[in-house]
């Protein structure tokens, strides 16, 4: 019955006279989350949520809808009031950070990954100083001083092979 000048513009029409008798439908992507929307409007008779909607020149574009049907005193259905929204700009910023969202995920991923081939990888130098710098600490007054020295080699080849790795 009515649309203002907002509306025209939204939906790429130039005149209120191209849309005045125009079904709602036709104003919407054929799509089965419009399907669903538009069947929850009537049988709920009201609606908030997102759509679908097509422009004149059949570009499709997404919209918050917010609609009610209104009715007389004596329960006569008289038509729908409806206030849309243009939310695409919404919907590519949302996109773009479920974009960023999953590539993050898979970074920490590839971190944890790559952290726990390091620690894996280092584990078995340190273990190897830890073991000869126990020897030598605890029993250094046993050995003699070729097995001294021969540990002290060890230590010191295992730290400059840890050193590398590092």
């Amino acid at each position: 019955l009515y649309v203002n000048p907002s509306f025209l513009k939204l939906w790429g029409y130039d005149s209120i006279d191209e849309v005045i008798g125009m079904k709602a439908s036709m104003l919407l992507k054929k799509s089965g989350k419009n399907e669903t929307a538009c069947d929850n409007l009537l049988s709920a008779g009201g609606m908030q949520g997102e759509m679908i909607a097509l422009r004149k020149d059949n570009t499709v574009f997404d919209v918050e809808t917010s609609a009610s049907e209104i009715y007389s005193q004596m329960n006569k259905h008289l038509g729908m009031i409806a206030a849309f929204q243009d939310i695409t700009e919404r919907k590519l910023a949302e996109e773009k950070l479920k974009k960023y969202s999953e590539d993050l995920q898979k970074s920490n991923s590839s971190k944890d990954k790559f952290f726990s081939i390091i620690s894996h990888d280092l584990r078995n130098p340190f273990n190897s100083l830890l073991g000869f710098s126990e020897l030598l600490a605890n029993n250094i007054e046993d050995l003699t001083e070729d097995e001294i020295k021969e540990s002290a080699k060890s230590l010191h080849r295992t730290a400059t092979n840890l050193f590398n790795l590092l």
